[in-house]
């Protein structure tokens, strides 16, 4: 069961990864829209401005580009995966590929060029 913070995060299209296998089935391109991984973790106190991006846009894009919360200290298999060095970090994937990526602190308008460019064909 979902904690109330997922349960809202879900209602807007951003939504917490709950396990790899979750994972392994967007990046093996079983999932049709584009989708945005953020890795953050719980202690990350810089993260929480980055959820407010994304929870924005999740909402805005909803049913264009699917929008993933991942918690590496929850999943730590993923930021083995990713080679996640810093967080926040974010994966941009398009056709079962990582398009771009960010690690540590972007500001909000390189962060949106990255989310649009999922949508450029």
């Amino acid at each position: 069961m979902y904690e109330e913070k997922n349960v809202v995060q879900v209602r807007h299209g951003y939504r917490p990864l709950q396990d790899f296998k979750q994972c392994e089935d967007i990046l093996s391109k079983k999932q049709s829209s584009p989708a945005v991984f953020i890795m953050t973790a719980s202690w990350l106190g810089n993260g929480l401005f980055v959820d407010r991006w994304v929870a924005q846009r999740a909402k805005d894009l909803m049913g264009r580009i699917a929008f993933y919360r991942i918690d590496v200290d929850q999943l730590p298999r993923t930021r083995e995966f990713f080679r996640v060095t810093g967080l926040p970090a974010g994966y941009f994937i398009k056709n079962g590929e990582i398009q771009d990526h960010f690690s540590g602190m972007i500001g909000r308008a390189v962060f949106d060029r990255k989310v649009d460019g999922l949508l450029a064909d």
